[in-house]
């Protein structure tokens, strides 16, 4: 409409200036188009004001509107032409843009190992599921259409197989995947179980490779674990390729049956809830993954697992977690088991007796990775002692090649989840020759008795004469007191980083210490830790009067007047949380340090020249 207005428009200007101002003056095209995009709105609008109009348009024939209508359409369809035209060549160029881009520009086979990573990836926020996973493999094949082409022609991506999704996906999954290993995940499976999805996938039993098994709360017995180990496990041979099994039960269970004589190919077997009474011995022999846990009442012993552990001979990772094992039990004997392939061991939940028996009956000799987690109270001393018999040797070693220390204290490890208790000390060394790193995680009441054997011993005291460390206390820590930490740090004089969070002793008696504490008046101060690189304070209780005083040495300003030291002179970087704003103007005249980091009460980093404004 407003097209054919415009048209109409200059139709209008130039029938007034030919009829009524100079009949004999002929106008180009090119002066027409000149004049009309200068003057036509303004001339419009002058002859709608007057009494020309009316005369005006009573002149032009049916036949001019028609032509000038005419060309109006013709316009409009050029245009739309152009823009069709130009929106293929948009497009064109776009694709030819997307062949650049390195992802496309990646081989296929590369690309799907991306996707499948991409799509197997965990998320904390969220609970795992078939559901998670598909919707993450439609969200792929939406982004370009050659990537809809190779999920649905890659049966890589149809492996995945959750008894809990629609029929028809289930039904499409099974279909595309081919004949590929696929890996199940069962919700809610109980005795006799006749949900269509999970008759559908215990009839691919021979393809799983993998397998998740959570039983149905309300319909919990032994008889529900069997029928899984019968139909969909397999007697007879129906799960040979299975390599990796969990099964989880809210209620504990006991199961006699292990497998029959065609045990599958299993690998990684984890358990919580579930204790067989029977192993089978070639089960035993062949799993290299073993985690069991969660079995509340007292009818497991220690002997019961000592006699398991002694069929593992190709165990490389054990963890044993949250049994409430018979410690009225005594051991019949003093067993020693072997446990010569075994990297990473775990024993979390466990009762100190129980934890003590079991470390005192296995052999580690190769460990590289202890997490010991015991509940309950105790001085923690034959723990320790226990641990250091199965872990000195090793530690040795590793620190010998040592290129990174670390040793961080904390109340509020997330590795460490059994009790309320929630305290615990992590010790990492990373050797130079990037062979396999070692750790130590203990929580609870161990944790004064392990800094004290850690600190004591000597190959570690010798290692941190050449090797920096990075030492970090976090939280309450109730069963540390100031004087705990006074003796780790001045057995500690290579530290050169150190953190100190959410602490409630004062930081100042935890970094200086009196040069004579003999004196019956205090003396010159002097830094327990002479190497600090890196002072990390958040949260603390620290006073005023020190910062000023390492800005006055630094500076120059003054002498002295409580502390009577600079900071070390080794010391480039201190970052303080919540900042403290009197020494905003002292502080930024430092020149001793290369970085300098401010936070303020809010979390937000407060830089030189914004403190130069504040103050």
């Amino acid at each position: 409409m407003s097209t054919s207005y415009h048209g109409l428009s200059h139709c209008l200007f130039f029938t007034l200036l030919q009829n009524y101002l100079s009949p004999s003056l002929h106008f180009t095209a090119g002066h027409k188009h000149m004049i009309s995009s200068t003057l036509a709105a303004s001339a419009l609008d002058f002859c709608l004001q007057g009494d020309l109009v009316p005369s005006i348009t009573s002149s032009i024939s049916a036949l001019s509107t028609a032509e000038v209508d005419r060309q109006v359409a013709a316009i409009n369809l050029a245009l739309e032409k152009l823009s069709t035209e130009a929106s293929g060549r948009i497009i064109r160029l776009l694709q030819k843009r997307n062949t650049l881009v390195p992802i496309h520009r990646l081989p296929v086979e590369l690309l799907v190992k991306i996707f499948i990573q991409a799509l197997e990836m965990e998320d904390e926020d969220s609970e795992w599921s078939g559901h998670m996973y598909f919707s993450r493999l439609h969200n792929l094949a939406q982004v370009a259409r050659e990537w809809e082409q190779i999920v649905k022609s890659f049966p890589e991506f149809w492996t995945y197989i959750d008894t809990g999704i629609h029929q028809s996906l289930l039904g499409a999954a099974l279909t595309k995947s081919r004949d590929l290993p696929l890996t199940v995940f069962a919700r809610d499976v109980g005795f006799h179980d006749s949900d269509a999805n999970w008759v559908t996938v215990s009839r691919q039993i021979r393809r799983w490779s993998a397998a998740e098994v959570y039983l149905d709360q309300n319909d919990n017995d032994s008889d529900v674990l069997e029928d899984v180990l019968k139909y969909g496990l397999g007697e007879h041979g129906g799960a040979q390729n299975l390599t990796r099994l969990k099964v989880r039960s809210e209620i504990p269970i006991f199961v006699a049956t292990t497998f029959g004589t065609d045990v599958p190919r299993l690998r990684q077997l984890d358990l919580g809830g579930i204790f067989f009474t029977a192993w089978n011995p070639k089960l035993l022999h062949q799993l290299e993954w073993l985690s069991l846990g969660k079995i509340p009442e007292a009818f497991v012993a220690v002997e019961d697992i000592l006699d398991m552990l002694c069929g593992c001979d190709r165990l490389k990772f054990l963890r044993i977690w949250n049994i409430n094992l018979d410690d009225n039990t005594l051991l019949t004997s003093s067993p020693s088991v072997g446990l010569e392939t075994v990297t990473d061991f775990v024993l979390e939940g466990l009762s100190c007796k129980a934890t003590l028996d079991i470390l005192n009956a296995v052999r580690l000799p190769h460990c590289t990775q202890y997490t010991i987690c015991p509940v309950g109270t105790s001085d923690g001393t034959a723990i320790v002692e226990a641990l250091s018999t199965c872990a000195t040797r090793k530690l040795a070693s590793a620190l010998e090649k040592a290129d990174y220390v670390s040793l961080e204290v904390t109340d509020d490890k997330p590795w460490y989840q059994p009790t309320s208790q929630k305290q615990g000390v992590q010790l990492q060394v990373r050797p130079l020759d990037n062979s396999q790193p070692f750790s130590m995680q203990l929580g609870g009441f161990v944790i004064v008795r392990f800094m004290d054997w850690l600190v004591g011993e000597e190959s570690f005291r010798q290692a941190l004469g050449t090797t920096s460390i990075d030492l970090s206390f976090a939280g309450e820590l109730p069963e540390i007191g100031e004087a705990d930490i006074l003796r780790i740090l001045e057995r500690l004089p290579s530290v050169t980083f150190l953190k100190l969070f959410n602490l409630s002793h004062k930081v100042d008696d935890l970094l200086l210490r009196f040069c004579n504490p003999q004196l019956a008046e205090p003396g010159p101060f002097q830094w327990l830790l002479p190497n600090l690189l890196d002072l990390n304070l958040h949260r603390v209780r620290l006073d005023t009067g020190l910062l000023l005083e390492m800005a006055r040495q630094r500076t120059k300003d003054s002498a002295c007047i409580e502390y009577g030291l600079p900071p070390p002179a080794s010391l480039r970087q201190l970052s303080l949380w919540p900042a403290i704003i009197e020494t905003y103007q002292t502080f930024q005249r430092i020149t001793g340090a290369e970085v300098l980091r401010f936070w303020d009460a809010s979390g937000a980093l407060i830089e030189t020249q914004d403190m130069e404004e504040e103050s």
